[in-house]
């Protein structure tokens, strides 16, 4: 940094941003409050800035999503906020060397990266399908999730002996599924099953299982139990540091990544020749893989998590009492729809801005009767346009509204929530001890909306915080009951749409709903592309994978925010191509 620009900065601080900061943020954050354990009266200089950049980094996102300063509180003027930003941007950025990995030496708090992770239970089926030809439901124990959320994170796929039992039936019953395996030898068997070639010595070890059992099916038991199979497995090299995968393990980690299952012929094919060592040829692979029907893999492992649907129909139900069209069946087909759209934008590289405003969907008789769309008939779903600006992406459909709604009622409250947290990526405290609950009986019940109950609610201080963000999000999807049906009253009365954010800016239903979170699409790619990101990785982001958010971003942005831009970006990124070894 220039000697100039050092005493600009220091100007610019003591002159202009002390003075914002004295007015709107010290009262909550100073010597006598200090909410959030934070005191911003210590910062006296642009070099006391300089020590604490996280919290400068933080303060400046709370103020332009409006979160900070709270509701009832003196805002800063537009001038003011276009000042912060200018002054942040310019402020000396602390060096990442984004070439190389976290470790033990880089950073305290990293806790290790399990490498060689164990297969998940939709993996295992995934490959028992590529490789046998059989549907195969595993009876596995339940797979934790870690890290970003995903149940692909290693801390969190845990072996145990009652797993290995699982294991060795899983085999038996694919095998006898599968008479005769389509590879005649076992060391072809074996190269396919354990993604590599494999030794000699490898194969001789199988022979006494061999002489005794001529038909090879407790050979080919073994090896489907081995950890070669079981295990995302990386070699350990010689020498500590950070080393580039070999084709091989790079090639399992392209697959899995877009399939959830084993590399295909052609995928071994470039790895045997290594040539996937250039970064032409790991974006051929990307762009084919990602057109390939394995890839719906991304939609159903993916996605679903992402944007917390997974529990739909499991431990999230609707009363049946109340919503007797629900049941198994169309919880799948509601999550079915998000599966397919998520694919589709995928396999045809279309932009990930879909998510938020498409103009068609995918339905079926069932999804369209709920939709009040008419001429689809049948089970299966298929592509419709809409006519309604309301229904299409994310935002309309019932997959989201049933998971975000309590079974009885819908909730303003959980669908602002998700809205925060699943697509923009922002953090939502919980809520006090003594904050209460709506009564579900009495004759305020059926005498009042939900919205006016609920605005009787939120009337203490510490509830309200939290409730002025979720709450106006939610209110625009209220013409959405629990199962994603459009309607225009609620106990006699109008539904009231109308939302008003902390900024003061208005919007009115599920159409202008959109277009506010459209005006925040870089913080929902944002947060896709860190989900992603973890969920690629198998393990929890560190300061270091920063860096590759922040290239996906641009390149997202430069790119018409295209699916095979986000995939791409990620496969080639450096610690999706390296691992950390220790010694």
């Amino acid at each position: 940094m220039t000697l100039l620009l050092a005493l600009m900065l220091q100007d610019e601080f003591v002159q202009r941003v002390l003075p914002v900061v004295k007015k709107y943020c010290v009262s909550c954050h100073g010597p006598e409050k200090k909410k959030g354990d934070l005191d911003l009266s210590v910062f006296l200089t642009q070099n006391d800035a300089l020590q604490k950049p996280e919290i400068w980094k933080l303060a400046v996102e709370k103020v332009n999503a409006f979160e900070m300063p709270p509701k009832g509180k003196p805002e800063p003027s537009h001038d003011d906020k276009a000042f912060l930003n200018k002054w942040f941007e310019r402020l000396p950025k602390a060096k990442l060397d984004c070439a190389q990995l976290a470790s033990d030496r880089n950073t305290r708090f990293y806790k290790g990266y399990v490498m060689s992770r164990r297969l998940n239970r939709a993996e295992v089926e995934l490959t028992l399908r590529d490789l046998l030809g059989v549907d195969l439901r595993i009876d596995f124990p339940s797979d934790g999730s870690g890290g970003e959320g995903f149940d692909t994170n290693g801390d969190t796929l845990f072996t145990s002996p009652i797993l290995v039992e699982k294991a060795i039936d899983a085999a038996e019953k694919a095998l006898a599924a599968a008479r005769l395996p389509r590879d005649g030898s076992l060391a072809a068997f074996a190269r396919r099953a354990w993604r590599r070639p494999v030794t000699p010595e490898e194969v001789d070890r199988l022979q006494p299982l061999v002489k005794r059992d001529p038909s090879l099916k407790l050979a080919r038991t073994a090896i489907l139990v081995s950890p070669h199979f079981l295990f995302l497995v990386e070699p350990e090299p010689e020498k500590e540091g950070v080393i580039p995968l070999g084709p091989h393990p790079l090639a399992a980690r392209l697959s899995y990544f877009l399939w959830s299952s084993m590399p295909d012929e052609a995928l071994s094919w470039r790895a045997d020749g290594r040539d996937l060592s250039r970064a032409e040829s790991v974006r051929e692979e990307v762009r084919r893989m990602s057109k390939d029907p394995r890839a719906r893999a991304l939609g159903e492992q993916f996605a679903l998590r992402w944007l917390e649907l997974d529990p739909l129909g499991v431990t999230v139900r609707p009363d049946p009492k109340k919503f007797p069209e629900f049941d198994d069946a169309l919880a799948a087909d509601m999550k079915e729809e998000v599966v397919r759209l998520f694919h589709e934008i995928v396999r045809e590289d279309r932009s990930l801005l879909e998510l938020l405003d498409a103009r068609h969907t995918w339905v079926n008789e069932r999804l369209a009767k709920l939709y009040g769309i008419e001429g689809v008939k049948g089970p299966e779903l298929r592509r419709v346009e809409l006519k309604d600006g309301a229904r299409g992406g994310l935002l309309g459909m019932a997959a989201v509204h049933a998971v975000s709604s309590f079974p009885f009622r819908t909730s303003p409250v959980l669908r602002g929530k998700w809205i925060l947290e699943s697509l923009l990526g922002s953090k939502v405290p919980p809520p006090p001890p003594d904050a209460g609950t709506l009564s579900e009986i009495g004759p305020e019940t059926t005498s009042q909306t939900l919205r006016q109950r609920l605005e009787k609610h939120r009337t203490k201080p510490d509830c309200a915080s939290c409730h002025n963000r979720m709450d106006p999000l939610g209110f625009g999807l209220e013409n959405f009951d629990v199962l994603g049906r459009w309607r225009a009253s609620e106990n006699g009365q109008p539904v009231d749409v109308q939302g008003t954010l902390p900024s003061g800016e208005k919007f009115t239903g599920a159409e202008g709903l959109k277009q506010v979170i459209l005006k925040r699409k870089d913080e929902v790619m944002r947060h896709l592309a860190k989900k992603m990101l973890g969920y690629a990785l198998g393990r929890s982001l560190n300061k270091f994978d920063e860096c590759v958010v922040d290239d996906t971003m641009k390149a997202l942005k430069a790119n018409n925010y295209r699916a095979s831009t986000l995939i791409e970006t990620i496969a080639l990124s450096y610690p999706f191509r390296h691992r950390y070894v220790k010694k």
